[in-house]
């Protein structure tokens, strides 16, 4: 055999190899989009993504609060298709979290999957946008998913205050209330004592 014949062989050989495709057109996001908490209080957030068409066999990505001060990841959990799962930082304001899918429970052509539901807790008032990144995810037959993501929004409020239901009245108010009662008294006594007379 020729060297120009096995060189075409190899060629043919090494075109033939099945080279691992990537899977786009899906897009994470956070349900709901937005949310907002009083400071000290906490939420949930259900990470999702939109559409597998080939399945999931598992992702890892880092999920972040873009400011310290008004909100933090306090705990991830998952959904119970995650054999093995993991999440390490929290709680902090970026976390990285993984699952994977031992059992093929996400099949093909599967919508609406749940990743992971993220508990956030209020620190302080203002806003932040939560977002999800650094995202590397493998469909059932080893394709690549590159999703796209959406960020969601985080409004904390100042906490609200407990207590009675009326409305307070100033001091000088009570004041005034209290010398007419008493003047009513004063007059409501002399009458009465007049007539008794």
């Amino acid at each position: 055999m020729s060297a120009y014949s096995m060189s075409l062989i190899l060629a043919i050989l090494a075109f033939c190899i099945v080279i691992p495709s990537t899977v786009s057109a899906a897009t994470i996001s956070f349900a709901p989009s937005s949310v907002a908490l009083d400071a000290g209080s906490t939420a949930n957030l259900t990470l999702t993504i939109d559409s597998l068409p080939e399945g999931l066999a598992g992702y890892d990505a880092v999920i972040t609060i873009s400011d310290p001060a008004v909100a933090e990841i306090s705990s991830v959990s998952f959904p119970e298709w995650a054999s093995l799962s993991d999440v390490t930082g929290a709680p902090s304001v970026s976390v990285n979290v993984s699952a994977v899918d031992l059992n093929l429970k996400v099949g093909s052509g599967e919508t609406g999957v749940e990743l992971a539901t993220v508990t956030i807790r209020g620190k302080a008032p203002g806003s932040a946008t939560i977002s999800v990144g650094e995202v590397h995810a493998d469909a059932d037959g080893g394709d690549a998913i590159e999703p796209a993501s959406n960020p969601g929004s985080i409004t904390v409020k100042k906490t609200g205050g407990g207590g009675s239901s009326l409305l307070p009245v100033p001091l000088p108010g009570v004041i005034a209330i209290v010398a007419i009662l008493g003047a009513a008294a004063a007059v409501l006594h002399r009458t009465v004592s007049g007539k008794k007379r």
